[in-house]
């Protein structure tokens, strides 16, 4: 791995680096005031011990861009937004801070905002700030990484990120997405707009759409047991890249007059850059979309803390709608929930096994087989309809109102098709 060099540097020199960035692919700024109270903590307990004079905050990677000299901050980024609003506080706001006049999204602004009050109230009524910021830019030091490659400062920053949280499988998809976008020249105001759309999804919500809906869905509407997704996986949304030229690509492409152009299907391969962000963008968006009906449709649905049978559900109802449209929600609805909570009444136990052994076909004697792949196979939506599904009815007393409910829509439905 071509590193440019390793070296310690005291943070007056870090800061001097006027071309140090924070690129549009990093998380916000989200430090806790618990983290900031530990940073400032342990440098105060270090200024007060006479005994040290160098102070080692950890390790910085930057990836240096020979084609515009600047340094980007790759790893460190929540250190030294903290570290300069410290030093901008101590110095009475007398010293400008390179990171701090950068622009950042809703998320970041919040969270500097948050600190920088903090910290400004702490640090209020000492009378040495002076010399603590004399020893902070002159005592404290960080181990500095510089790699010319940003693939591979990336590769050095996940062997080395064991002491804290590793990178979720999607940050690391927005980050290689974003360097897409950089090598297809996209423009600022695109990239901002999917950095900042991203970041304003909550991170678990995130997290929980690619692990528990798209990947599942991809896996079980092709009989496939689902997996956990993990980085093993990153491969199956990088996408293929805009300059290929296959016929496949080369048709989907063509039918893309502009980005409102745009029909997602959920098992088609996606596009990198900013296609893969308007993918999640839609998919999210749908799911929202999906869930409020739901809610709305409490006249045929009852739903209770079944985690497991819940996002089955909700998976079934996106491959639905993915395949037919959200208007058609109301011709399958009644019979998904049928399928998926039949489920509930005929097992005493629901784990994750089950759920995958029966979204599949698994089960001869229950349910109707592999429900999303026949979904995904049909042409009619009201194909749905003639779908029957098999319960094992056990006498559970807290399940009765959802065994009436289903009992009534299969009324309802034998009069409907009489």
């Amino acid at each position: 791995m071509p590193i440019i060099r390793t070296e310690i540097s005291n943070l007056e020199n870090i800061f001097k680096i006027d071309s140090l960035q924070i690129p549009h692919y990093q998380r916000p700024y989200v430090w806790s005031k618990k983290s900031v109270i530990k940073l400032y903590s342990d440098i105060l307990q270090a200024y007060h011990n006479k005994d040290i004079e160098e102070y080692r905050l950890g390790t910085i990677i930057l990836h240096k861009d020979d084609n515009n000299d600047k340094y980007y901050l790759v790893d460190g980024q929540q250190r030294l937004i903290t570290l300069s609003l410290l030093i901008y506080t101590l110095s009475n706001k007398e010293l400008e801070v390179n990171l701090l006049k950068q622009e950042v999204n809703t998320l970041s602004n919040k969270a500097i905002l948050e600190n920088y009050n903090y910290i400004e109230e702490v640090v209020n009524d000492i009378d040495y700030k002076d010399n603590l910021l004399y020893f902070i830019l002159n005592n404290c030091t960080l181990g500095v990484i510089i790699t010319n490659k940003q693939e591979e400062a990336f590769q050095f920053f996940d062997s080395q990120n064991t002491r804290g949280k590793s990178l979720e499988p999607h940050d690391l998809l927005k980050a290689y997405h974003l360097r897409e976008m950089n090598q297809n020249n996209e423009s600022n105001d695109t990239i901002l707009y999917c950095v900042n759309k991203w970041e304003n999804i909550e991170a678990n919500k995130l997290a929980a759409l690619f692990a528990d809906y798209l990947f599942p869905i991809k896996l079980w509407s092709k009989e496939n047991n689902k997996r956990n997704f993990t980085t093993d996986e990153l491969h199956i949304y990088e996408g293929s890249s805009l300059g290929n030229k296959y016929n496949y690509q080369l048709y989907r492409m063509n039918n893309i007059n502009n980005d409102q152009d745009i029909v997602f299907q959920i098992n088609e391969e996606i596009f990198s850059g900013k296609y893969f962000f308007y993918y999640i963008f839609h998919y999210h968006e749908l799911l929202n979309k999906i869930r409020t009906i739901v809610k709305e449709r409490n006249d045929i649905i009852i739903l209770n803390n079944q985690k497991y049978i819940n996002t089955m559900f909700h998976c079934a109802l996106i491959m639905y709608v993915d395949r037919f449209n959200l208007d058609e929600l109301k011709t399958g609805i009644k019979e998904i929930y049928k399928w998926s909570y039949g489920l509930r009444l005929s097992k005493r136990r629901v784990d994750r096994q089950v759920v995958d052994k029966y979204v599949t076909g698994g089960y001869d004697k229950l349910g109707c087989g592999a429900l999303l792949k026949m979904i995904n196979e049909m042409y009619d939506p009201e194909e749905i309809l003639k779908i029957e599904t098999k319960i094992d009815y056990e006498k559970h007393k807290k399940f009765q109102d959802i065994r009436r409910l289903l009992d009534t829509n299969s009324l309802e439905h034998a009069h409907e098709q009489n």
